[in-house]
C-alpha cells in the first residue's frame, strides 16, 4: 500500500491512524466497547477515502495497510430527474406516483437491514434452530412451545460451518485441558 496515492483512489481502507494531541475535536470515529468514540493518538480502523482526505489537512498521519477500491459511477441521476421533471409538470395522482417513486429510491438506502422472522416451535426443537439460524430472542410460551425471533438475512449454510468450526476448536481444547 506504500505506492497507493490516497488522492487518487476511492474506496475503503484498514488503515493505522494517528490522530495528533493537539487537535481539539477529533473527527474520524472508532468503535470501542460498542460505543463510538473520538479519539486521539494511534489506532487501526477502516475508513472511507474520502473520509481520510478531509482528514490529512488537519494533521492527522495515515499508514494505509489494505484497500477495497470501488468505481464512481452515476446510478441515479436520469432516474431522479425523469421523475422530479414529471413530479413538477403533473398535478393528482401522477404527480404523487412521480413523488413517491423518487422517495422510495431515498428510503431503499435507508432502511434496516436486518431481517427478523417469528416462529413458534417445540422447546425440544430450539436446539435444530440455534446450529442453522442467529436467534434474538427466545420467548417460552408454556412448557412445551417457545417463540423465536430469527435474524433471517444471514446464510444458514455459514452458521452452521462457524458452529462446526466452534464445536471442533472446543473439542480440541477441552482434549488439551
Amino acid at each position: 500500500m506504500n505506492n497507493i496515492d490516497l488522492n487518487n483512489f476511492f474506496g475503503f481502507f484498514l488503515c493505522e491512524i494517528h490522530c495528533p494531541d493537539n487537535i481539539d475535536n477529533p473527527m474520524l470515529p472508532l468503535r470501542y466497547n460498542n460505543k463510538t468514540i473520538f479519539p486521539r493518538g494511534k489506532w487501526v480502523g477502516t475508513y472511507f477515502s474520502e473520509e481520510l482526505k478531509s482528514v490529512l489537512p488537519l494533521g492527522y498521519k495515515i499508514k494505509l495497510l489494505e484497500g477495497i477500491e470501488l468505481s464512481k459511477i452515476d446510478l441515479f441521476t436520469k432516474y431522479v430527474n425523469t421523475f422530479y421533471k414529471i413530479k413538477m409538470t403533473s398535478t393528482g395522482s401522477e404527480r404523487w406516483i412521480a413523488k413517491l417513486l423518487i422517495n422510495c429510491l431515498y428510503g431503499v438506502f435507508g432502511r434496516k437491514q436486518s431481517l427478523i422472522e417469528t416462529i413458534n416451535v417445540y422447546n425440544s426443537d430450539i436446539e435444530k434452530y440455534v446450529i442453522s439460524n442467529i436467534i434474538k430472542t427466545i420467548i417460552p410460551i408454556n412448557n412445551d412451545i417457545s417463540t423465536l425471533l430469527l435474524i433471517k438475512n444471514v446464510d444458514s449454510n455459514l452458521i452452521r460451518e462457524l458452529n462446526n468450526t466452534c464445536s471442533i476448536e472446543i473439542n480440541n481444547l477441552k482434549k488439551k485441558y
